[in-house]
């Protein structure tokens, strides 16, 4: 197996540059010693449990990456399609996520000009297919089990049902809606608690808040506790083991979503949009499906505008209230027993699973 690649990624403590270091985590594991080009020219691990033989090979594959690397060597590159167009290498691959249901013609375009383009998603793989696009690949993510285990604390009174959204603020999460949702049936009864990890670190610390003040319309729900950002991947565990039901499986559209996946992966529940990516992972064994009733476009101002820019242009999904809040009740049967179903999905997803279909390009 050849070293003769380049890894171009994000290395930092957000979704993207998570995942890229559990792929170089599972390089590192195999003895690969590949030339590493951090996009942005930063590293920060500092979200990651401390591993000095890791951070010291990471440092190495970053110091010799501008001596070493050829044309004609491969580059992988996990990033936005917009912003992946341009690369030094002859062979280029390509993982990206994606978050409607159509493809504009620069996006196809982009794709087609790499030599292969990876997927999180096989919803994604369809639209981009049904787009026009080529060698697309479906290689979703992992369970990235050096940041994610079990702790078997005791976090509240076990009587407590306790309910976890988790995901930046945005439309296309449903955040506003789930939220709602949850007060209407839960806010202000003691028997119930919701921890949100919505903070949008794109938006101010004003702008985050009033979002929250227009969703709860300026009334107080005592029993909801909003982090504005967990530095560590260890605390963003903890929240995921203190939770009994996962609710962020109702965005309304995702690349992966992995705080979901990695609650089911815990042997937690969920009440999960039966659409897109979480028809890869999710079923009737180990969540609680809402189906998709219909479309709405995919414009929120702030990230997605409808016809003035050239990429993320479409609709995402949609779901019934009623059916929602039914899904909560079920749910809540469930609350206190363990996923069984949802933890074999760390079995059938997996890094090395991952990392085994990039190299068997790239490799």
């Amino acid at each position: 197996m050849s070293n003769k690649y380049a890894y171009n990624v994000p290395i930092n403590g957000v979704s993207y540059g998570s995942s890229s270091i559990a792929i170089l985590r599972e390089i590192y594991k195999r003895g690969l010693s590949p030339c590493v080009f951090p996009i942005g020219g930063q590293i920060d691990l500092s979200a990651q449990k401390d591993d000095q033989d890791f951070n010291l090979w990471l440092q190495s594959c970053v110091n010799k990456a501008s001596k070493y690397h050829k044309r004609e060597d491969w580059s992988f590159r996990l990033w936005h399609i917009s912003q992946s167009m341009e690369s030094v290498s002859k062979k280029q691959a390509l993982y990206c996520f994606h978050e409607t249901d159509q493809a504009t013609e620069e996006e196809i375009n982009i794709i087609n000009n790499q030599d292969v383009c990876f997927v999180s998603s096989k919803y994604t793989k369809e639209v981009f297919d049904e787009c026009g696009a080529k060698n697309v690949i479906y290689a979703p993510l992992g369970f990235d089990d050096y940041n994610f285990y079990k702790t078997n604390k005791n976090y509240l009174n076990p009587d407590i049902t306790t309910w976890n959204l988790i995901g930046k603020w945005e439309l296309r999460k449903c955040t506003e809606k789930i939220l709602k949702l949850w007060v209407k049936r839960f806010g202000n009864d003691r028997k119930y608690q919701l921890n949100c990890l919505v903070f949008n670190h794109f938006l101010t610390p004003e702008v985050n808040q009033g979002l929250v003040n227009q969703a709860l319309e300026g009334k107080r729900i005592w029993n909801i506790n909003f982090f504005s950002w967990l530095k560590t991947n260890a605390e963003v565990n903890d929240l995921l083991n203190a939770g009994d039901i996962n609710i962020g499986g109702l965005s309304s559209l995702e690349g992966f979503n992995l705080p979901l996946f990695n609650s089911l992966c815990l042997g937690k529940w969920a009440v999960v949009l039966d659409a897109h990516v979480h028809k890869d992972y999710c079923n009737d064994k180990n969540s609680f499906l809402v189906p998709a009733t219909g479309k709405t476009v995919a414009h929120d101002g702030i990230f997605f505008h409808k016809d003035v820019q050239k990429f993320n242009q479409g609709n995402w999904f949609t779901f019934d209230d009623d059916a929602a809040i039914a899904a909560f009740e079920k749910a809540l049967e469930k609350a206190k027993e363990r996923n069984v179903e949802g933890e074999k999905l760390k079995e059938e997803f997996s890094y090395p699973k991952m990392v085994d279909k990039i190299l068997n390009y790239i490799g």
